[in-house]
């Protein structure tokens, strides 16, 4: 089943969390999209989406209210040798504009934390970009730091 995007309800119903599955990708599309502020490949996305899904060093969740999708977080686990063990990174962070400042993103973050342990994790990261600057304060309220600094190159 594929879900509408975005349906605002008068009444907000219960938010609940759940693992995403193939039928959400549309969802999870217009999300990185508008995480993004671009349309994104949709082929390539679906193509990555199915094999993220796949793959169990990969989890994606979505936040979801009244059976629609409104947020999203995926969880990477790589086992780094500086770390002497497996890290956790979240790589992606959504959740709609209509039901920010509710602890959606928080209740996204924790169960991404959760996982990590559970997994024996050594690290939870998190990188995000210098003009986020909501993002890095909320991320901080979490009890994250600032330790990194992230250099890239566009190919």
């Amino acid at each position: 089943m594929v879900f509408p995007c975005y349906f605002l309800p008068m009444e907000r119903a219960a938010i609940f969390l759940r693992k995403a599955e193939i039928d959400d990708f549309e969802c999870v599309y217009k999300m990185i999209s508008d995480l993004e502020n671009e349309a994104m490949d949709k082929d390539f996305l679906l193509h990555s989406y199915k094999q993220n899904l796949a793959n169990k060093d990969v989890s994606y969740w979505l936040a979801v209210s009244n059976e629609q999708p409104i947020g999203f977080i995926s969880l990477h686990v790589q086992n780094l040798l500086h770390r002497n063990g497996p890290v956790a990174e979240i790589q992606e962070l959504f959740v709609d504009s209509e039901f920010r400042g509710a602890h959606i993103g928080q209740r996204l973050v924790e169960t991404a934390r959760e996982e990590a342990i559970k997994r024996g994790c050594k690290r939870f990261e998190v990188s995000t970009n210098v003009k986020r600057e909501g993002a890095h304060r909320f991320y901080e309220r979490l009890g994250m730091q600032r330790t990194h600094l992230k250099f890239t190159q566009t190919l």
